[in-house]
């Protein structure tokens, strides 16, 4: 009897062992810091264990949340192509509730209609490489403060791309901001201070920049080295406030939009000169400043002998040079020897005959089999290494070697054994050159394709 009641027990031992197994190791979301692996993104966040600083990695896949966070965490997806965030469409689907956050790696959709996709009132946040596809506005910041917004995609929507209320030191940087389904504003800076704008792709919006002193200033703005075009409005100044508001807008090519710039002005709106030099200003149909309500005088030049802005449409000569409205120095010097007239008092004093010299050029990297990688680095000429899948980068007209990595490995989130092992394989242009030297006269789209070999090694021993 003692001999069975023994092999039943053992019987029960080994049927339990046999069940065993990693508790939650097979869970999509993992908190790096604490090793806590959970169900849903928003499970991780509310976590007693995930404390401020905390690290939680994301894998591959869709998850139908509308996240509330209230921690200082990163949340970082696997790829902005493959690991989604698709709210229930009734709500905000990132509500940013807590300091210190960065999120980077995802595609985020399915707002309501009438929210944003991301939105916050908060300091310290950081939203990079992400795909963000809305129905009103992609990124709401207000009265929120040290915002980095950088190499993200946001299409669609009805608003904004991005929007700024009451906001200060907010950093927007290499975004494509396009395609807006009748989207208002590319980017709206509304009663907001200490704000840049640079190397950013904004089209296909009806303002591709708008600036608002609704109810209180703006001021400290920089709009930088950006490509606006195909817009209704490549700038609008909206000016309803009485106080003044400024902005320095320099070195951006404004192209093919309806409008140049527009400048909308309420009866009693105050505003301080607006800064604009060294600008390409091409095809637009008004190839200058429409005003709308009482004009305002600006500055369209740098003074001599910095210049002023490209006009496609300044029918000027350059045959003499020096400073002065009527240029009487013996030979050319690049400028034209009469003003450019912009709108109701408002001359570029500098026009320059040629335009100013850059171009946008983009490196994007693709597998042959697995879509868009992540972490390949370009390099161009001695600019620093960009360590993202998409790099964007304004250059000077000109001859570049750029080059991208030949080789690097992945390991695969659910299998350890498992690794994917990337090589160079061409260019766009069927060319295996790497690095590859090409020659800059406009915009240029380059694109690296990698082959995949996948690779196993062998499991350490347990036990």
């Amino acid at each position: 009897m003692s001999w069975i009641v023994s092999t039943i027990i053992s019987a029960v031992i080994l049927s339990s062992a046999v069940n065993v197994r990693p508790v939650f190791a097979h869970l999509p979301v993992h908190n790096i810091n604490t090793g806590e692996y959970f169900e849903t993104i928003q499970d991780a966040i509310n976590a007693p264990n995930t404390t401020n600083g905390h690290t939680i990695q994301v894998d591959a896949g869709v998850y139908n949340e509308d996240l509330v966070v209230n921690k200082g965490v990163w949340l970082k997806g696997e790829n902005r192509s493959t690991t989604t965030i698709s709210g229930t469409g009734t709500k905000i689907v990132v509500d940013v509730r807590a300091s210190n956050f960065t999120m980077s790696g995802f595609t985020i959709n399915n707002s309501d209609t009438e929210e944003p996709c991301v939105y916050t009132e908060s300091q310290n946040l950081t939203v990079e490489n992400c795909r963000i596809i809305n129905r009103l506005i992609g990124i709401s910041l207000e009265s929120s403060s040290h915002v980095n917004i950088t190499n993200n995609i946001i299409i669609g929507g009805t608003y904004a791309g991005i929007a700024l209320v009451r906001s200060d030191h907010v950093s927007i940087t290499y975004n494509k901001i396009a395609n807006g389904l009748n989207r208002t504003h590319g980017i709206d800076i509304n009663e907001s201070a200490t704000i840049t704008v640079v190397y950013n792709n904004i089209s296909d919006n009806i303002n591709g920049v708008f600036l608002c002193n609704g109810e209180g200033d703006y001021g400290d703005i920089t709009i930088s080295n950006n490509y606006i075009a195909n817009n209704t409005n490549g700038i609008e100044i909206f000016l309803q406030y009485a106080g003044v508001s400024s902005a320095t807008i320099v070195g951006n090519t404004i192209t093919n939009n309806e409008k140049a710039v527009l400048q909308v002005r309420w009866e009693g709106a105050g505003c301080s000169p607006h800064n604009f030099y060294h600008n390409n200003f091409v095809n637009n149909t008004h190839n200058n400043i429409t005003f709308k309500g009482a004009a305002v005088a600006h500055n369209w030049d740098d003074g001599y002998p910095s210049g002023g802005n490209y006009w496609s449409n300044y029918n000027g000569t350059d045959v003499h040079s020096g400073p002065g409205p009527n240029q009487t120095g013996p030979g050319w010097d690049g400028i034209g020897d009469a003003a450019y007239s912009v709108g109701q008092n408002n001359s570029d004093n500098y026009p320059v005959m040629n335009p100013w010299p850059l171009a946008h050029l983009q490196v994007h990297t693709f597998a042959t089999e697995q879509g868009e990688i992540e972490n390949v680095s370009v390099w161009v000429d001695e600019i620093e290494p960009c360590q993202n899948s998409t790099a964007y980068f304004l250059l000077k007209y000109g001859t570049y070697s750029v080059k991208v990595r030949t080789s690097f490995s992945r390991q695969d989130p659910q299998d350890p054994t498992k690794y994917y092992r990337y090589y160079f394989d061409h260019w766009e242009n069927g060319s295996k050159q790497n690095p590859r030297t090409i020659t800059l006269t406009s915009d240029k789209l380059l694109t690296a394709y990698y082959r995949v070999q996948v690779m196993y090694i062998e499991a350490p021993p347990r036990g």
